[in-house]
């Protein structure tokens, strides 16, 4: 932990209690504020690839470290394609809000889900699963 103090350009550990240069201290501060709202909004991010016949799952989070890959594979490995449906709540403290949430998951022959989408639109997650299931030949389960 810094605190700025002790001259304009100078920021001091408390630990330490070593002159440092702000520039360092702010690219700090800058890079945990950065990396805090990747692990805050960043997703796990699925592209096909159609022509080369395989699929990668990213994540940006770990991207950060350079290991953002997780998971690739065939697209010939993939068994279906889910319609998910959840129910969520949102609480702002005088208001609960009661939603839906939709999500267009791939199904692997072990059972494994692997989110491709999610929206509160019905409509656009049914879109994109019926043309993925037309690229992919493969069936659509609602499970809703």
């Amino acid at each position: 932990m810094f605190v700025a103090g002790a001259g304009l350009f100078y920021a001091v550990f408390i630990a330490r209690a070593e002159p440092v240069p702000l520039l360092y201290s702010l690219m700090a501060l800058l890079i945990s504020a950065a990396m805090m709202l990747i692990a805050l909004f960043g997703h796990k991010q699925v592209s096909f690839r159609f022509v080369e016949g395989t699929y990668r799952v990213y994540d940006p989070v770990l991207g950060v470290f350079g290991k953002g890959e997780i998971r690739s594979g065939s697209l010939s490995e993939i068994y279906a394609i889910q319609l998910y449906r959840s129910l969520r709540t949102s609480d702002s403290g005088t208001r609960t809000f009661r939603y839906y949430s939709y999500e267009v998951n791939l199904v692997m022959p072990t059972g494994q889900r692997i989110c491709v989408f999610y929206s509160g639109s019905q409509d656009q997650v049914e879109e994109l699963a019926s043309l993925l299931s037309k690229q992919l030949t493969l069936p659509v389960w609602k499970s809703y």
